[in-house]
């Protein structure tokens, strides 16, 4: 299950750009806690103190923060990814293929990586731009 999640280190990153969404996990040190009941605050109550620890949104929750923040559009397959968003009023465009990004391994890639590579380079983009 713990796939389904932004890693430690993104998610991290992710909070230091403003990410501050209700989350079904957060990360507690660098370990991964499930708590259902902390995202959904009762009238009145505030949200559990968690210091430092950043909220660990699941990839699909990561994608959309960015398409509503920047006007952002990803798309992913099992050897490329495609960004577009907007930062500033400035529109940025990058694509990644098989040959050009790190990550791939001469005995190809999962889509899971290449998703993995796509939100870190949106976010690096992003850090680099504001």
């Amino acid at each position: 299950m713990e796939k389904e999640f932004v890693p430690y280190e993104l998610a991290l990153r992710m909070k230091q750009l403003g990410f501050d969404e209700p989350c079904f996990a957060f990360y507690n040190g660098k370990h991964l806690d499930l708590d259902v009941w902390d995202w959904e605050y009762p009238a009145g109550q505030k949200r559990r103190n968690i210091g430092e620890c950043p909220q660990a949104p699941t990839f699909s929750q990561a994608f959309r923060w960015f398409r509503e923040k920047y006007s952002g559009y990803h798309g992913v397959s099992d050897t490329d990814f495609l960004f577009e968003l907007t930062i500033n009023g400035e529109f940025i465009r990058v694509t990644s293929t098989l040959k050009e990004n790190r990550i791939f391994q001469e005995n190809g890639s999962s889509y899971e990586e290449v998703e993995l590579a796509c939100l870190e380079k949106m976010i690096e983009i992003v850090e680099t731009q504001e």
